[in-house]
């Protein structure tokens, strides 16, 4: 079994920002589509008479998170950062679904070229172009790809399977399962314990389901009180959403994670496409360096960290890595045929 990891540079190719870039990306959308009064245009407002300029969102979203003692976000009350915050997530969903249907020939190349049954993408970005392509080539369904049960009869099973440990813009994340008022209980406790997420039509629309697939789990929420299921780009990541009941969709999450460790420690091949494993990362970080089969050939293509991420690999007792191309995903693609350039 082989096991890709994906980042921010290998959806580059179909319009995505980098991470790096997300902030001013999205700034630009939110002003260039949304009216002067818009709750978002405010929120970045509010964001620019701060900080300036949204080029570090990563530091930007971690104050605004952890509220730290002398930090610019602590001028702000709870309120308001709490307001900005979740303005931001549902912002970031949006616009990364805006351009979604841009073409992602690169994906599609990578599902047709590379991929065999039984192998495992674990992707560390939000949009879902990627499992666009893999139905298109026949090797993946919603049925069981992303790790959980759809729960939709007649859809066969996946072949290829995609983790994304940092959550989707196609899940709608459900608070309380969905339910609303004082008898509330916790979605992990629940018959969603498993999927406390549902698809919205249009999503799966996107993904190439007809018209009359839906989400089974829909016809069980009367009012859906939720948010999308989005790990925010915070440097101290939190796989939990904290409620006044508790943690919610903590078993969620975890199930997603063990599975991605599953897959890193069996896996004999191990890909590494534009994900630079930043320091901000330090749950993929350990994912990756700590929970993978140390005998796996290891692949890196993430441009200019790919050197510095074979030398963590070697560093850690990896017996065969090395990089390949000159580090974008096109490279790793016309150098399949190619022994990569390895270190030991």
């Amino acid at each position: 079994m082989n096991a890709y990891i994906l980042g921010a540079g290998a959806s580059q190719h179909a319009g995505y920002p980098l991470a790096r870039d997300l902030g001013i990306a999205l700034h630009n959308w939110v002003n260039q589509t949304k009216p002067a009064d818009h709750d978002y245009r405010n929120y970045f407002d509010q964001i620019g008479d701060l900080y300036g300029e949204l080029g570090n969102i990563g530091h930007i979203l971690t104050e605004l998170d952890e509220c730290l003692p002398g930090s610019r976000a602590a001028t702000l009350q709870r309120p308001t950062r709490a307001s900005i915050m979740a303005g931001f997530q549902q912002a970031m969903r949006e616009f990364l679904n805006a351009i979604r249907d841009a073409p992602a020939p690169l994906y599609e190349r990578l599902a047709r070229e590379c991929l065999n049954p039984g192998d495992v993408i674990i992707t560390f970005n939000w949009e879902a172009a990627c499992e666009r392509e893999l139905k298109r080539a026949g090797l993946w369904e919603i049925s069981d790809g992303y790790g959980f049960l759809f729960g939709y009869d007649g859809i066969p099973a996946a072949r290829v399977k995609v983790l994304k440990p940092h959550g989707s813009t196609n899940w709608w994340s459900l608070i309380f399962g969905g339910r609303m008022g004082g008898f509330s209980v916790s979605s992990d406790s629940n018959s969603l314990g498993l999927r406390p997420t549902i698809f919205f039509s249009l999503d799966l629309k996107f993904l190439g389901y007809p018209d009359q697939i839906r989400d089974p789990e829909c016809g069980h929420v009367a009012r859906a009180a939720g948010i999308p299921a989005i790990i925010m780009p915070t440097f101290k990541k939190r796989f939990f959403e904290q409620t006044s009941r508790g943690r919610e969709q903590e078993t969620f999450w975890r199930s997603i994670w063990q599975q991605a460790e599953c897959a890193l420690a069996s896996a004999e091949r191990i890909t590494i496409i534009g994900y630079s494993m930043p320091e901000a990362d330090q749950d993929a970080r350990k994912l990756l360096l700590e929970k993978s089969n140390r005998n796996a050939r290891i692949t890196i293509c993430s441009g200019g960290a790919s050197t510095a991420i074979q030398d963590e690999f070697i560093s850690r007792g990896f017996s065969d890595v090395g990089t390949i191309g000159q580090g974008r995903f096109e490279h790793y693609l016309g150098d399949l045929a190619n022994v990569p350039t390895s270190r030991r």
